[in-house]
């Protein structure tokens, strides 16, 4: 008889399950898996940059996590905009970019594949708070965001990224 996991996954004698390795793709080298994981943290560091970018109005340092002809579209859909000019003037012009405003993005959960040398996709989940002291709102919400993301000779680079709200409160600031 074969030991189970809680989840049903056979148990070897040593005690670990025979499930797959999550990291592993299958025929994939050791140097291939390594070159894999390593393009994933590179596109995690660019989700980080791109959010802190955007929570302290670091403009400069947000153009450089977008690819040219970047597409976004923000909640779910409402407002998409095109090329890298286009959404910069749309940031700009939120009230994430005013003086008596202050915004904490948090992205976790991240599933990202690697489709090929110089293409990846992922999905985040987020939780953000805006904080609009000229209105006396604050807003919490919850979204998954999709990303599209390309590979430069300056390395990686958003191409496409946009969020479906899961929900959004608005509450007055006490």
């Amino acid at each position: 008889m074969t030991a189970q996991s809680s989840s049903g996954s056979p148990i070897s004698g040593n005690g670990r399950s025979n499930a797959p390795n999550p990291l592993e793709q299958q025929g994939e080298s050791m140097t291939e898996m390594v070159t894999r994981l390593h393009h994933i943290e590179a596109i995690k560091q660019l989700k980080y940059t791109y959010l802190r970018s955007l929570d302290l109005n670091r403009w400069d340092d947000l153009a450089e996590c977008l690819a040219e002809d970047v597409v976004c579209w923000y909640d779910s859909g409402r407002h998409k905009r095109e090329g890298k000019p286009a959404v910069l003037e749309f940031l700009q012009g939120t009230s994430l970019a005013k003086a008596d405003s202050s915004s904490l993005h948090l992205v976790s959960h991240p599933v990202i594949t690697i489709e090929s040398d110089d293409r990846a996709v992922g999905s985040w989940a987020l939780s953000d708070t805006v904080i609009d002291r000229s209105k006396q709102t604050v807003l919490r919400g919850a979204a998954y965001y999709r990303d599209e993301y390309v590979r430069t000779d300056d390395g990686w680079r958003i191409r496409s990224t946009g969020y479906d709200r899961l929900y959004e409160l608005r509450d007055p600031l006490n």
